[in-house]
């Protein structure tokens, strides 16, 4: 694709030409990939293809650069991210490049877990632990009920509908504030409590 090959081209201009971008690592860079993260993720929130196009553009160009950094610290390079990403999705997709059947959606989200158990280390791997805390408890608390964890407890009353528990998320918060509890800590110390009984084999 000529315009993929012309941003490269610009990429590794910038990167020999410009004083700020040839002082950049990829720690440097790491707030710039959150901030152009979130934008993104507020681009679509507003549903507007100008905007999520341009945010999307920014996103790519700071993923390219920081290729470009890992290649000229001769740790990889961006042939090395294509080819790694490429042999995962053959990998992970055995109904669509290997043959085997399939029946429905949640089969397929069923065999794409399995094959991922395979790859990791344990069944909270892979889960990044700089996640704002509500994400990160989302995906652990799936991968924690699939796995069968019984320390998982909800006394909340059945909330059936998006809004009923956004509006629960506003009370649980609103409350906290009033008691002066910090409820991005609170939650991160028991995700990470949840995740070492579990990880040693505890239920209580």
């Amino acid at each position: 694709m000529e315009e993929f090959t012309n941003l490269i081209e610009t990429i590794d201009k910038l990167f020999n030409h410009c004083g700020w971008s040839c002082r950049q690592t990829l720690k440097s860079l790491q707030p710039y990939l959150l901030e152009e993260v979130h934008e993104v993720i507020e681009a679509i929130d507003q549903d507007l293809d100008e905007q999520i196009m341009e945010e999307l553009g920014d996103m790519l160009y700071t993923l390219l650069f920081c290729a470009k950094i890992a290649e000229k610290d001769k740790r990889f390079d961006l042939t090395h991210i294509l080819s790694n990403i490429n042999e995962k999705l053959i990998r992970r997709h055995p109904h669509v490049f290997d043959n085997l059947k399939v029946h429905s959606v949640e089969e397929i989200a069923e065999n794409w877990q399995k094959i991922k158990k395979t790859e990791s280390k344990g069944a909270l791997s892979g889960i990044s632990e700089s996640l704002p805390s509500l994400s990160r408890a989302q995906k652990m608390l799936h991968r924690l009920k699939t796995n069968g964890f019984s320390e998982l407890k909800s006394e909340l009353l059945p909330l059936h509908t998006e809004e009923q528990i956004v509006n629960s998320l506003i009370d649980v918060l609103m409350t906290a504030d009033s008691k002066g509890i910090d409820v991005e800590g609170a939650l991160r110390r028991k995700l990470t409590h949840l995740q070492r009984q579990f990880e040693n084999g505890k239920d209580s």
